[in-house]
């Protein structure tokens, strides 16, 4: 598993720092990381998929949902993935059609939330 792991990281380091530079420096020197907000000026179906994430992981479940509730499908889909490429060693079943899924999700959900639905 280890292996796995290391041998991940040697082929996706440098986009894995550059994403965390990039959240790093825009929301320290801009005030925002999303670059619909940026230069649109308008939430995109990820806002908040970060402050959830950090929420998330220190168990404040309830802020976690209310920033973006698709953070805990998510986590699923991340959970599921983790343990197929380096608990078992194989390709993720479904992972395509789950990334399919997440995204249309995540625009029926944004929709749903722009619309003034409460959740």
């Amino acid at each position: 598993m280890l292996e796995r792991i290391k041998r991940d990281w040697d082929n996706y380091k440098i986009g894995i720092v550059a994403a965390a530079l990039y959240l790093l420096l825009s929301t320290v020197c801009l005030g925002e990381a999303c670059p619909s907000m940026l230069f649109l000026k308008a939430p995109c179906p990820g806002c908040g998929l970060t402050r959830a994430f950090f929420y998330f992981c220190t168990f404040r479940w309830k802020t976690a949902f209310s920033m973006n509730a698709m953070i805990f499908p998510l986590m699923l889909f991340l959970l599921w993935s983790f343990f197929f490429r380096y608990g078992k060693g194989r390709k993720v079943p479904f992972f395509y059609g789950g990334i399919a899924v997440l995204c249309i999700g995540a625009v029926v959900y944004f929709c749903y939330r722009s619309a003034g639905g409460i959740l």
